[in-house]
């Protein structure tokens, strides 16, 4: 698993998502991944992108002043030919391990 590059990698992700989701445009991945709280990693296989997990950041607000630091995970999807092969597993562990080292604690659902 890497951090996915803008301007190299909106192609073969958007390849992935419109096959899970329906159709997503390389130039909306690129508006997706220049958004600051947003950290998009993907899995390669032998050069390819194969799969595809989004981060989001947020602040949760507790109350009288009080935030906590929390990460959604979304967009989520594996290549139709590369799944049930350990890869989404493999991602989501080192994701919540990327997690933790941020210091995230709360986790919360991102739509797509």
């Amino acid at each position: 698993m890497r951090e996915a590059q803008q301007g190299h990698d909106e192609v073969q992700i958007a390849r992935i998502l419109s096959e899970c989701f329906g159709s997503v445009t390389p130039r909306q991945l690129s508006e997706w991944m220049s958004e600051p709280d947003v950290k998009t990693f993907v899995c390669e296989v032998e050069g390819d992108v194969v799969s595809h997990i989004n981060v989001v950041f947020k602040e949760l607000h507790l109350g009288e002043g009080v935030y906590s630091k929390t990460g959604g995970i979304g967009g989520v999807c594996t290549y139709s030919k590369f799944r049930r092969k350990g890869l989404w597993t493999s991602m989501m562990r080192q994701t919540l391990d990327y997690l933790k080292n941020a210091g995230i604690s709360t986790l919360r659902s991102t739509p797509g």
